[in-house]
Parts: structure tokens; C-alpha cells; sequence
């Protein structure tokens, strides 16, 4: 019934019902996600037992990064989000026990390529209105390489969001 409500949405997803103390600080018994707006997501994300796909989102954009051991489904997440709005519907499709390996072990790929996948999607996407309000994210992605000392990934996010404001204004044609 709540997949029906959704229509052609590529990617919807529910709540789980966490069942063990948990790193989202979720109490156990308590429901993880609610609606998960990209400006979210862009943060923290959907609990891959809770999310419904159509199957031609994975003929778009080519599937899960294997190279992503632990996150490989945020990243798909992130990049099926810039495509289509996530659809959230209020229901509890899962408990989750919250041991699994997502749950005590980080993955360094992802999160070395999360603000690069962030930038290149917002670049590929110069006139969709509906992500105007979230690029502001790829000023604070430039001030956090910047404390951390790279200069190149923080001029690249600048140089991203300067490039993506010029083309706002009427006249003005995207740099080079």
C-alpha cells in the first residue's frame, strides 16, 4: 500500500525500529530516519533495510561503487538523490539490530571521495533550481579541506560554488 502511494519514485524508503544500543543514539525500541532531505543525506544516511529501489535508478547510475566496502550504499544513495527526490513514507519496515559491520567499522574510501562525489554532483547539475539552497554545503566542504590543509580539494569546492552562482546571473555564461 505505502509503495503504490509512491508512485514512480525511484528510491523510497521507511523507518527501522533500532533493537540495540546504537551509534545514531537511537534508544533501542526507537525509529530511525523520518523524511531524509538531500541536505541531510549529504550527512548522514537511510538505513539501507529500509529502502525500496527501482530497478532503472541502478541502470542510470550504474549500481553500488564496490570499492565502497562498508558505505558503497550511501554512495549510491547521495548520487540517486541529485537524480530523483528520496520518498520517505511513515511506516517501520525493518528492526535493526545495529551490529553489523556499518555499525563498527568506518570506510575510508567513501569518506576520502564523500565531498568530491558532493561537488561533482552539484557541478553536473548547474540549473536545477531545487539544489540551489543546498550548494551553500560546498562552502563548508571548502573551509573543512582548508583546515585540513588541502588547498587543491578547497579551491576545487570554491571554484564549483563561484561557478555554479555566476551562472545564476541573467547574461553572465558559465567560465571556460
Amino acid at each position: 500500500m505505502h509503495l503504490a502511494a509512491a508512485g514512480n519514485a525511484g528510491l523510497v524508503y521507511g523507518d527501522v525500529r533500532m533493537m540495540a544500543p546504537n551509534l545514531c543514539q537511537v534508544p533501542p525500541g526507537g525509529g530511525y530516519a523520518e523524511p531524509m532531505p538531500l541536505q541531510r543525506l549529504m550527512s548522514v544516511n537511510v538505513c539501507q533495510q529500509a529502502i525500496f529501489y527501482r530497478r532503472s535508478l541502478f541502470d542510470t547510475l550504474g549500481g553500488f561503487d564496490q570499492r565502497c566496502r562498508v558505505y558503497a550504499d550511501w554512495d549510491f544513495n547521495l548520487r540517486a538523490a541529485f537524480l530523483v527526490p528520496p520518498r520517505w513514507m511513515d511506516v517501520v519496515v525493518s528492526d535493526y539490530a545495529a551490529t553489523g559491520l556499518s555499525a563498527s567499522a568506518g570506510d575510508p574510501v567513501f569518506l576520502a571521495e564523500v565531498r568530491e562525489l558532493i561537488r561533482g554532483e552539484f557541478a553536473r547539475r548547474p540549473g536545477q533550481r531545487e539544489l540551489w539552497p543546498h550548494q551553500r554545503r560546498l562552502l563548508r566542504d571548502a573551509d573543512a579541506l582548508r583546515r585540513r590543509g588541502d588547498w587543491a580539494g578547497a579551491l576545487r569546492s570554491l571554484g564549483t560554488y563561484l561557478t555554479l552562482r555566476l551562472q545564476r546571473l541573467p547574461g553572465l555564461h558559465p567560465l571556460g
